[in-house]
């Protein structure tokens, strides 16, 4: 069922990616070839010669799908667990420290996170970028904003990543 869903929401999107208007479809794209690799890998999906190529470019694509996938969420819990601790105060702006630890497999050679500042009411009242580069597995890396605004707690987002 979930591949004919998939297929579904491909063909309601169509119009709207190709004009522009819709950059879901891709992730659409990509889950359906993720469903074809695991036909393929799990049921024994074959198709006739004539379109193993297409087949065996699915899988692939599937294949790298899903491991992008098993990433972003390992780097994503990473960054669930960034807790930034005020480290430095002058009369002018205080520092806030958070440690990364790259539990992955995978040298993180680019993060970048937004920081969102919250009041007590969970107001946006600033937002920080911040990040780190070159984090090996298993190795922790400091991440610091600074800032001069008065906030309650922090929103941080995932933003650009890679690994190697």
């Amino acid at each position: 069922m979930d591949y004919i869903q998939c297929v579904q929401d491909m063909y309601d999107r169509a119009d709207m990616y190709f004009s522009g208007q819709s950059m879901d479809f891709q992730d659409l794209m990509g889950h359906r070839a993720e469903l074809i690799s695991d036909f393929a890998e799990n049921y024994g999906l074959t198709v006739s010669k004539e379109y193993t190529d297409r087949l065996d470019s699915d899988v692939s694509y599937g294949k790298r799908v899903a491991e992008d996938r098993k990433y972003k969420d390992e780097i994503q819990k990473m960054v669930d667990r960034l807790k930034f601790k005020l480290t430095e105060d002058d009369e002018y702006q205080r520092t806030y420290t958070a440690i990364l630890e790259n539990t992955s497999d995978k040298t993180l050679s680019s993060l970048d996170i937004s920081i969102n500042l919250l009041d007590k009411d969970g107001v946006i009242v600033d937002t920080n970028n911040a990040g780190v580069t070159n984090v090996k597995p298993g190795q922790k890396a400091r991440i610091e904003f600074c800032t001069s605004t008065k906030f309650k707690d922090t929103d941080i987002t995932l933003g650009y990543y890679s690994v190697e």
